[in-house]
């Protein structure tokens, strides 16, 4: 058996689909039907994007079907499981080669298999600060829109375009959204680059209300749209007998690297004259949402979040060094303050504090004012009491009563 061999039929023996969709963060309504399974079709076929059940795939036979007569496409799992990482077809109509190996790798990850390294890397100077891995972390890159090979995708950088920020041209969900939400002005959804999308619109994010996602260079890489009918599809969902996949907030996109992306971290925001003072401070505020950022930032306050209630190894490493860098060592984590923020915050705080001071903002023992809040429902007065005992120069606390004598 050849060295690096990963045996990907024996793998998939062990796995799920259900892991698969969960891994690559892809927007499904599974339904299982016999030995079969339904799901939606992740080759960008704009004749059966809404349908969820378009796709039927038999994963112990490893084969998968598309009824929609328009693209037909079919064949073995690991092809639906590039289509789900990549949103296309691979090269050729068959995968192999690298893309294959790409694949491979993605399910001896899911399948809990770690192969070895074919490249030796030669050992480091000794650091002083404890290494966050043992072994290369292969990374995955987010490809800015304006400069990716597909023309399609390209052009998604124009989707601000067509955005509407004004709450009265909104539809009536998008509109109680918004309201619901007093952070999110207009002048606030511009700077942030987000928006309602109108139903009449091609996109896959149409009747959403959608986020563009920058790299630290400020450049697009792509659009998350929030489903604005979650709450009655997850209330619907949990009083069913949950046989299907639960429903999905936020739709990113096909293969987008969320381990890698921190919402709110360009660097010329983190490196800003005010931001540099605010970090001393209270170090690198984490948070959970798009949202939460958003509102933090409506009160002056830099915060990134994890999009997601656990860190992941890319953010670590990205989180460590901001820190060590700008932050004289400092995470404060205001994940939320529920009980999945709160098993997310211990996580994190396990992971990080090898390596830079972390702070929990409040725990779910907080008083009960602050009990199952999330950042984005507190007002200046609460984030004051907040930071103000986390606070060493005195920078975030002064922001906090500057904007509640501004507005009381």
């Amino acid at each position: 058996m050849k060295k690096n061999f990963i045996p990907v039929n024996e793998l998939l023996e062990r796995t799920s689909l259900d892991q698969f969709i969960s891994y690559y963060g892809f927007e499904t309504e599974l339904q299982r039907k016999g030995n079969e399974e339904r799901m939606r079709s992740p080759f960008a076929c704009e004749k059966c994007q809404g349908n969820q059940q378009v796709v039927s795939v038999n994963w112990q036979s490893g084969v998968f079907t598309s009824h929609c007569y328009h693209c037909n496409v079919r064949g073995r799992v690991t092809t639906l499981l590039f289509g789900m990482k990549y949103g296309r077809e691979p090269a050729g109509g068959k995968l192999k080669g690298e893309e294959f190996k790409d694949i491979a790798a993605d399910i001896a990850t899911v399948a809990g298999v770690r192969s070895e390294s074919p490249n030796k890397v030669p050992p480091k100077e000794e650091s002083k600060t404890t290494p966050i891995h043992s072994t290369p972390r292969v990374r995955k890159e987010n490809i800015p829109l304006s400069k990716n090979p597909d023309e399609r995708i390209a052009r998604l950088v124009h989707l601000s375009n067509e955005l509407v920020r004004e709450p009265s041209a909104m539809s009536g969900r998008a509109q109680a959204y918004v309201q619901k939400r007093p952070y999110m002005t207009k002048e606030q959804m511009t700077k942030w680059d987000v928006g309602y999308l109108p139903a009449n619109q091609k996109s896959m994010l149409r009747s959403k209300f959608v986020y563009a996602l920058r790299n630290e260079r400020s450049e697009k890489i792509g659009f998350v749209g929030r489903d604005l009918n979650f709450q009655e599809k997850i209330s619907k969902w949990e009083h069913s007998d949950r046989s299907s996949a639960a429903p999905i907030k936020a739709k990113f996109p096909p293969g987008f690297a969320r381990g890698e992306f921190l919402y709110g971290a360009e660097a010329n925001r983190l490196e800003a004259e005010e931001s540099q003072a605010q970090l001393r401070d209270v170090g690198i505020v984490v948070v959970e949402g798009m949202n939460d950022t958003i509102a933090l930032d409506s009160y002056g306050i830099l915060a990134v979040g994890l999009c997601s209630n656990r860190v992941t190894e890319g953010q670590l490493e990205k989180l460590t060094r901001w820190a060590n860098a700008m932050a004289d060592g400092k995470v404060t984590l205001l994940l939320d303050n529920d009980k999945e923020g709160a098993e997310g915050a211990i996580d994190c705080l396990q992971k990080l504090a090898p390596h830079v001071a972390v702070r929990l903002a409040w725990t779910p023992d907080s008083s009960g004012a602050f009990r199952d809040k999330q950042p984005e429902e507190l007002e200046p007065h609460s984030l004051l009491e907040l930071f103000k005992p986390l606070s060493t120069t005195g920078i975030v606390p002064s922001l906090l009563e500057r904007h509640i004598e501004r507005n009381d």
